[in-house]
């Protein structure tokens, strides 16, 4: 999810020398990625009975583990030129 800062935000792009509105992620990714944790606590609180309940429970947390990796990669973007898609910071 890329958003545009307001028009008045201006930057000058290396690659394709011009003056660019920068396309910037979306800023909560990281309070995103820190929910995702404490998540993990709580279902970590949890394990009595989420290993009583192996057949349903156990794979539902293998598919929350590996939702980290998405977030890790929409938390760690950096700005874009708007033309060429230049990394601007």
């Amino acid at each position: 999810m890329q958003l545009a800062l307001d028009p008045t935000t201006r930057v000058d792009c290396p690659r394709c020398h011009q003056v660019v509105t920068p396309l910037r992620p979306w800023r909560h990714w990281k309070t995103v990625r820190m929910a995702y944790f404490g998540g993990l606590g709580l279902a970590l609180l949890g394990a009595p009975v989420i290993l009583a309940d192996g057949f349903v429970l156990i794979p539902t947390l293998m598919l929350y583990m590996v939702a980290i990796g998405p977030i890790n990669t929409l938390a760690g973007q950096r700005a874009v030129c708007s033309r060429c898609s230049c990394v601007l910071e």
